[in-house]
């Protein structure tokens, strides 16, 4: 790999087969397999284009020749993957579910996948997912599966003694009986919607001895190497997507304007984001070509080679996320700002529906706000004509707001009604006092006598709430509702005694007077009562 990075013939002459394969079949791909809705489907839609593949030799590109292959070095593998972004499917099948990032701790469960020597076959058990292409083009069974699964008499007690890879070919699924392998689910993945990972199980499937591809003891460094070198080719496939965004939004920024006199690509704003994508495309590209080229040749051992290759995984997918988010901050996210067979027009958000379905879940958020309160206020113990005007008080009306503007001046005033809501409870005694129509009763005067050898009674009222009740309205120097005895402890002036005549019917509002204790009625009941007498001590 020279210094100056300029590629040999060989590698351009794959850089350019690569991308003339991007830019032919696979420019419509994405229109072919969107027109699925479920991701098993999509992957099925793409086959047409992989069987173009393998005819064009992009895949035996990827092998190398003393494996069967075409490929050369990484580096070509790497300028494959990068442009692109035979039908045979093969797939190393290794994730299981509940994750594998502890597989090789020491104590630890380990791989569930196990294989049983019987004879001279392996029989193999176990539950896999996301392994891609694991299921093949009809989900019946990749044409090669390379199984890494764990031995069940290894020779140490060292987790990596147990590791082995079988093979597993479409001939040794149709050799076994119905149900050896079966595909248990399909896997929507995130980002890769034409992709096929599903969940699969063995059962008891057999293969033959000799398709024992690494035996136990040497399956966990041909599994690690496999992963090393898929790293690189992630930072590839991130630095072929960088590219992809960045020539979408230059070429938007080329051709919109804005409503504005030129150009956005000569706003100062977009300059910078699109020179900033730019950037870590071509650091990324760097990095990953160093990576792939130190994984092969070094310098330093395999642990020392192998690392720059984990931090081309890592940093490049990293980039990506922020490039990509760069780009779409040049473009925006609203559909009517993509032009009809813009690229990337499918990943804009349709904003009308986003807004549609907003209101729909706040339309719900506040019809069930709105309920909660009500079992609770129905059963609050207030006159009637108080509870029906607290219930009303919350109701909804219809928002008049449309836009920014409307919902911030409505929630100004939401703010204020808040702390008039607020304040109201310490002007009810005013407003019972001075305004007492406000809150639906009448007065009528009540003389209070007092009895013999006591002072002058004073003068209050009662307040009639329906045809039998009626309520003291505090006068001078008591309060507004008594719940038992008025007595010396709520006014040192006076104690109180209460009257009820024979026709006084029971009622159970804790805001009424109760009755004296020698009249007290069953079960803690509350009198009301039209005549009242103060003595004073």
């Amino acid at each position: 790999m020279p210094i100056d990075f300029h590629l040999s013939p060989p590698e351009e002459g794959i850089r350019q087969a690569a991308a003339g394969f991007s830019a032919g079949p696979l420019k419509d791909a994405k229109q072919t397999y969107m027109q699925y809705q479920h991701h098993h489907e999509r992957f099925q839609s793409t086959r047409p284009i992989y069987h173009q593949a393998v005819a064009g030799g992009l895949i035996k590109g990827l092998i190398p020749p003393h494996l069967g292959g075409t490929g050369g070095s990484l580096v070509e593998a790497v300028l494959l993957v990068e442009e692109m972004g035979g039908e045979p499917l093969a797939s190393m099948v290794f994730s299981e579910p509940g994750g594998v990032a502890n597989w090789l701790e020491k104590g630890a469960p380990g791989l569930s996948t196990t294989a049983t020597p019987e004879g001279d076959e392996w029989v193999l058990n176990g539950e896999k997912i996301w392994a891609t292409n694991s299921a093949g083009w009809d989900f019946e069974g990749a044409d090669l599966q390379c199984v890494v699964c764990r031995t069940m008499n290894p020779s140490s007690d060292e987790p990596t003694d147990a590791i082995m890879i079988l093979l597993v070919t479409m001939v040794d699924i149709k050799r076994n009986s119905p149900g050896a392998f079966k595909v248990l689910r399909h896997v929507s993945t995130a980002g890769h919607t034409a992709c096929s990972g599903p969940h699969i199980k063995y059962t008891n499937l057999r293969v033959p001895a000799r398709n024992v591809l690494c035996p136990p003891g040497t399956g966990a460094a041909v599994v690690s190497g496999a992963f090393d070198c898929t790293a690189v080719l992630v930072g590839a496939m991130s630095v072929g997507v960088m590219r992809a965004a960045f020539d979408a939004a230059l070429a938007f920024a080329k051709g919109d304007k804005r409503r504005g006199a030129a150009d956005l690509l000569t706003r100062q704003a977009v300059a910078d984001l699109l020179s900033s994508v730019k950037m870590q495309a071509e650091a990324c590209r760097a990095l990953t070509w160093k990576a792939a080229n130190c994984l092969e040749n070094g310098p330093g051992d395999y642990n020392a080679r192998h690392e720059l290759a984990l931090a081309a995984k890592i940093y490049c997918s990293d980039a990506c996320t922020k490039a990509v988010t760069e780009a779409i901050n040049v473009v925006g996210i609203e559909l009517p700002y993509f032009k009809p067979g813009s690229r990337f027009r499918e990943l804009a958000i349709n904003v009308n529906a986003l807004f549609c379905a907003n209101a729909a879940l706040d339309i719900f958020q506040d019809a069930v706000i709105y309920v909660l309160p009500m079992r609770m206020l129905y059963h609050i113990q207030v006159p009637r004509r108080q509870k029906i005007a607290l219930i009303g008080v919350f109701n909804n009306t219809p928002d008049p707001s449309y836009n920014n503007y409307g919902g911030t001046v409505w929630s100004a005033i939401e703010c204020n009604i808040g702390v008039v809501c607020a304040s109201l409870p310490i002007f009810k005694a005013l407003i019972d006092r001075f305004f007492p129509s406000l809150m639906g009763y009448k007065r009528s005067p009540l003389r209070i006598t007092p009895p013999q050898g006591s002072a002058t009674g004073k003068r209050g009222y009662m307040r009639r709430i329906d045809q039998s009740e009626f309520e003291l309205e505090h006068g001078t120097g008591w309060k507004d509702s008594y719940t038992g005895n008025y007595d010396s402890e709520n006014n040192n002036n006076c104690s109180t005694t209460v009257e009820a005549k024979p026709n006084i019917q029971e009622n159970r509002s804790e805001e009424h007077l109760r009755g004296a204790e020698a009249n007290k009625p069953k079960n803690g009941g509350i009198w009301t009562s039209t005549c009242m007498v103060v003595s004073h001590e």
